[in-house]
């Protein structure tokens, strides 16, 4: 079985210290077999785990902590950056 964390952030997020490939490097020292970068309102992190991914030996599901109108959300599985403050309340 293997292990993930999927809720990591990077330098490009406000509140991330860490570069992408300090990530990847600290992911692969504690054994973690898959990653979900997912910074703050950004995809560029995400976007170079992904390419930077396969010399570290490990997974990377690209995605975003959206910020919403109504809380932040986690998005895993994407590759284009998605608006922030739009509403979850499907509108009529």
């Amino acid at each position: 079985m293997g292990l993930a964390d999927l809720h990591m952030h990077t330098i490009y997020s406000y509140d991330g210290t860490a570069s992408v490939s300090a990530v990847l490097t600290r992911a692969k020292q504690v054994g973690l077999d898959v990653i979900a970068i997912t910074d703050h309102d950004e995809i560029k992190g995400a976007l170079k785990a992904l390419e930077l991914a396969p010399s570290y030996g490990i997974e990377v599901i690209p995605g975003i902590e959206i910020t919403t109108a109504e809380g932040d959300l986690l998005a895993l599985n994407i590759t284009e950056a998605v608006e922030p403050n739009l509403s979850l309340k499907k509108q009529y």
